[in-house]
């Protein structure tokens, strides 16, 4: 995402409160280095006397990162510091935040200054500016963290804007002032301190550079920082426990600590201690409670051999921590190029990348790739008013002069860079930039083509990967044509930000395993497009998180185990070369309403840096893996790794269940916490569940992959489940586990029926049953003696054949008081399920729903009663969904009803839709459907109004041509759901969100949603 803002179309909404833009600064905490800061060389030149800030790696402020910029000033100099890179301003945008935290101390023989940020708006002929600062009092001293923040508002015909950080001074000696965490953006949710007591402990941070990850017999140790604790006197009482991944005791102590501004406390663990651990922490005072805290750390052996290229991320805190995780490889921002850098033709700013890559050099990192972005929003400082001018004028603003000054450029970048840099991608998230610009298809294969041809002629050995596609795998149909088919006889491999689970990680949310989402086959799909000989690089991948989950959350314990499952399914697929993991230390540019992407939160690490600190040291190094499921459920990847076998066993159950193996050679295993066990070969009993086990012997693969396949797992050889097909029929669906053919009794009260079933193979066997609502309905499966008792409440909501079409005038004429309403006004509706608790949903005023569904012979009937406190409109089309709406979607063969058995996705039975009030009009969008309706507003009747009291009124009717298999006859059942956004300012983002049931929000899953019936 190259913390760039985002364009309005992302993921239709399966991302919650994705798609706006953050912080507009780069690298804004200053983990990579100062750049873009940077003194002005003309300053320099004429000798001027300016301080040159350097990296504080101990002084930070707040919850990002560990690094802070520090200023020594010395008498006679002075701070002008300018942020080098030009700000690009969204469209929408017209509230700003500008703000910054500042540090000071010293200065005891002068004066202390006044630190001052000034942002500085231009209009697109820069005839037209406007300032904005935010500066701290003058002549005082600050010797805590202190924030300047201001918030105002820019008119429409400002686009760019830059930025300087001044301290005014007037004999100035000797004194030291930092600076951190700079904001230019629309306002953001704030994390909450953790506060409780009297005082307040702000940050526990580790005190060695890799912030949290131990080696075995490392003594974990931590400071932590109080405000307010000089309020208190004497000292307090520290209790501390520390829990396992699970939640269990591991050690607890006491000691007494002195009260200041901070104290540093070391934790003894037991030697065998491998894993993540949670620390809780309570000062006390007097037998009272004054502060609490939670952090964690992990432990884990340190890396046997090298650190495989495979496991890559855009950029950790230190390279003690990218060691430790076992990252192999990285880029930054600094190694991100673009044609911004060129301020005349043929003239580049080489400046920030040169000082960014040295930073990295200087720090010990060898695996460098480089990354090219090719976009409208980054083209050349001397042209890019007119060319963006035309983009909105809709006529194409590059031409052949234009990609000859591109292939200069691209020259000059591959000289001065391609010694180092010998692995380059063009990711561009084209399926993205076209709703910007509709030539971007053409302008990225032809710059692909020209920088392939001149990377080759310079260093033929290279490597170079392009493909445009956004949060998905594989060439979508469109981008095969107009993007890969194009440029695949140049590139070689293809590169995309794929984003398997598209799901949020939070209170209620529903993460699926790769199981669920076909992992596996969707990256050999891939394969199998791309062709043998060429290579695939996951340029971006990750999980929002619900950035006020607590370190010990289950949904962030249950995250970790299924991505430690994604990494290795991607690492047995041989075309997958790089994985890159899209952010370790938390930045506010890359928050997304209430969501996060990091791996690290205040200084902490959360559970999934364990998970992926121990899958880098197991798979490290392992390929041309083998597939093995002797069962269903039970999964088995089996590599070859440094001439031998590693092998890594699950099943999906939480339940740990009887392996038993019969292994060719002595084995050593460990578990998902890096705890060690193994044994001699022969018969073997394993306990095992959904958190592999990693298992490595000296035997060939193709023998340990048949010994897995012909061990036995005790795991019941059917799943049987029900659901109703019609109002005369239930189905009893059976689902064969096993890998031979099965012989199976259903009964159903006194009727019993015997069926066969194929190995794999799943069946219904239909029983006349009338539909009760709410009644109980049980039935009873027999395989090989052993008899398996399902009960299921046949629930349903009846929809109405209306006698009257509705006036569909927008003022719920023939719905109201004619149809029984479904009521959505109470937090069991909300997501993320803690939404109310937190304050993102206040009461029904803020949002709730009166739903009325009917039907007629031509058409279904939908409509909607809503209140919302602040209604928001601005987008349309296929970006329809950002902003108030209504979605639905339909399952019309009811064939997705048990998650287990659903792989989570739409199905070309299914149907999704968006209705929304946009800047066009009222609008019914059809997301899902078949290719004349896909993607496209639905023609039929829709309206939509606000009336005086607030309340929105939606209508909409759909034909049962479009309705796939769902037909306008009495007693059918059929899958449907609701989901209900809501904005509450212009430029805001979603934090949470209305649903019937998940399974369109957060992961297309039709085996989520209510059933209902025709009448």
């Amino acid at each position: 995402m190259f913390f760039k803002p985002f364009t309005a179309a992302m993921l239709l909404a399966s991302f919650a409160g994705f798609g706006q833009t953050g912080n507009l600064l780069e690298n804004s905490s200053f983990e990579e280095g100062a750049a873009p800061w940077a003194v002005e060389q003309w300053a320099v030149e004429q000798g001027q006397k300016h301080t040159v800030p350097a990296v504080d790696e101990k002084m930070s402020q707040g919850s990002v990162g560990s690094r802070s910029l520090r200023f020594d000033q010395k008498e006679g100099y002075q701070v002008y510091l300018p942020y080098r890179k030009p700000i690009q301003l969204p469209k929408a945008l017209r509230e700003y935040t500008l703000s910054c935290w500042i540090k000071s101390a010293g200065y005891e023989k002068s004066t202390k200054g006044q630190h001052i940020l000034r942002a500085e708006f231009y209009t697109a002929d820069r005839k037209k500016n406007q300032v904005k600062m935010v500066s701290s009092e003058w002549n005082k001293l600050y010797p805590e963290w202190t924030e300047l923040t201001a918030t105002f508002t820019i008119p429409e015909e400002f686009v760019t804007a830059s930025l300087v950080f001044h301290i005014a001074t007037h004999g100035n000696k000797n004194g030291v002032s930092w600076l951190d965490n700079v904001y230019l953006g629309p306002s953001v949710q704030k994390d909450q301190a953790d506060v409780s007591g009297k005082i307040v402990i702000e940050k526990g941070v580790h005190t060695a550079k890799h912030g949290g990850i131990y080696y075995p017999g490392e003594l974990p140790a931590y400071e932590f920082f109080i405000r307010d604790g000089a309020s208190l006197k004497g000292a307090a009482l520290a209790s501390w426990e520390i829990l396992d991944f699970d939640g269990k005791p591991v050690r607890s102590g006491k000691s007494e600590i002195p009260l200041g501004t901070s104290f540093k406390m070391q934790f003894p663990l037991p030697e065998d201690f491998r894993g993540y651990y949670v620390l809780k922490l309570d000062l006390s005072q007097n037998g009272g409670s004054i502060a609490k805290g939670e952090y964690s750390g992990i432990v884990v052996e340190p890396q046997q051999g090298e650190r495989d290229p495979f496991f890559a991320t855009k950029g950790c805190s230190s390279l003690e921590k990218h060691v430790r995780m076992g990252f192999g490889t990285r880029n930054s921002t600094a190694m991100i190029i673009d044609r911004g850098i060129e301020t005349a033709p043929g003239v580049y700013n080489f400046r920030w990348i040169d000082d960014g890559l040295k930073s990295l050099q200087n720090a010990g990192y060898k695996n460098i790739y480089g990354v090219i972005i090719l976009s409208n929003i980054k083209q050349p400082q001397y042209n890019r008013k007119e060319i963006l001018e035309k983009l909105r004028q809709g006529i194409d603003p590059c031409d052949d002069r234009y990609f000859e000054e591109f292939r200069k450029f691209c020259q000059a970048v591959i000289a001065r860079y391609g010694n180092v840099i010998t692995d380059w991608c063009v990711p561009d998230e084209i399926t993205l930039l076209k709703h910007d610009n509709k030539f971007v298809y053409d302008h990225y294969v032809r710059s692909v083509r020209i920088f392939a041809g001149e990377l080759k002629k310079q260093f033929p050995k290279s490597t170079f990967a392009a493909g445009g596609e956004t949060l998905t795998e594989a060439p979508s149909d469109e981008t095969k044509t107009l993007i890969w088919d194009k440029i695949k006889d140049c590139v070689d491999g293809l590169s995309s930000d794929a984003y398997p689970q598209q799901i949020s990680v939070g209170v209620g949310m529903n993460y699926l395993g790769p199981e669920q989402l076909n992992l596996r086959e969707r990256f050999l799909q891939t394969e199998r497009i791309i062709g043998p000989d060429k290579y695939y690089i996951n340029e971006e991948t990750g999980s929002g998180i619900q950035r006020n989950l607590t370190l010990d959350s289950p949904e962030l314990r249950e995250f970790a185990v299924i991505n430690a499952r994604i990494l290795i399914v991607a690492k047995s697929v041989h075309c997958i070369r790089r994985w890159t993991w899209f952010l370790v230390e938390d930045a506010p540019s890359a928050w997304n309403g209430i969501f996060d992407y990091a791996m690290w939160k205040h200084f902490n690490p959360r559970p999934h840096a364990a998970t992926y600190a121990l899958a880098t040291r197991m798979l490290a190094f392992a390929r041309n893996a083998v597939e093995v499921k002797p069962h269903k459920d039970v999964y088995c990847y089996v590599f070859e790794r440094r001439g031998k076998t590693l092998f890594a066993l699950w099943a999906v159950t939480k339940e740990r269940i009887d392996a038993g193996l019969d292994l060719p050679a002595d084995w050593s295993g460990m578990d998902l916490m890096g705890k060690r066990f193994g044994g001699k070969k022969g018969t073997v009993h394993l306990k095992i569940n959904d958190r592999p086990v990693f298992i490595e012997l000296d035997a060939p693969r193709e023998t340990v992959a048949e010994r897995i396949r012909n061990g036995q797992y005790a795991m019941p050889e059917i799943y049987p489940s029900l659901n109703r097909q019609n109002a005369e029929t239930v189905l009893a669906h059976i689902q064969n586990k096993t890998h031979k053919e099965l012989s199976v009794v259903v009964e159903m009260g006194d009727r019993k029926q015997e069926v066969r079933l194929a190995p794999l193979a799943r069946m219904a066997v239909p029983f006349a049953s009338k539909a009760r609502n709410g009644a109980e309905i049980s039935a009873r499966f027999t395989v090989n003696g052993i008899t398996h008792a399902v009960k299921w409440k046949d629930v349903f909501h009846p929809v109405k054949r209306l006698a009257k079409e509705p006036a569909m005038d927008g003022t719920l004429a023939g719905f109201a008081g004619v149809v029984e309403p479904i009521v959505m006004d109470t937090s069991v509706f909300l997501k993320p399920l803690d939404a109310e608790a937190w304050g993102y949903w206040k009461n029904k005023d803020d949002l709730s729903c009166r739903l009325y569904l009917g039907y007629d012979a031509k058409y279904f009937y939908i409509a909607a009663d809503v209140t919302d406190d602040v209604p928001i409109s601005r987008a349309s089309d296929d970006g329809i969904w950002n902003q108030d709406c209504i979605q639905y979607a339909f399952d019309t063969a009811n064939n997705a009803f048990d998650l287990k058995t659903s792989p989570g996705c739409y199905e070309e039975d299914d149907r999704e839709f968006c209705m929304a009030l946009t800047p066009k009009g009222p609008q019914n969008f059809c997301y899902t459907g078949p290719k004349e309706l896909a993607m496209k507003p639905f023609p039929d009747k829709v309206n939509i109004r606000i009336m005086p009291d607030g309340h929105k009124f939606y209508e909409a009717r759909i034909p049962w041509s479009a309705l796939g298999r769902l037909k306008p006859e009495s007693g059918t059942v059929f899958g449907f759901n609701i989901t209900l956004f809501d904005v509450d300012t212009p430029q805001g983002q979603a934090s949470y969100h209305m649903e019937l049931s998940p399974g369109i929000a957060n992961g297309k899953n039709p085996a989520f949603f209510k059933r209902f019936m025709l009448e």
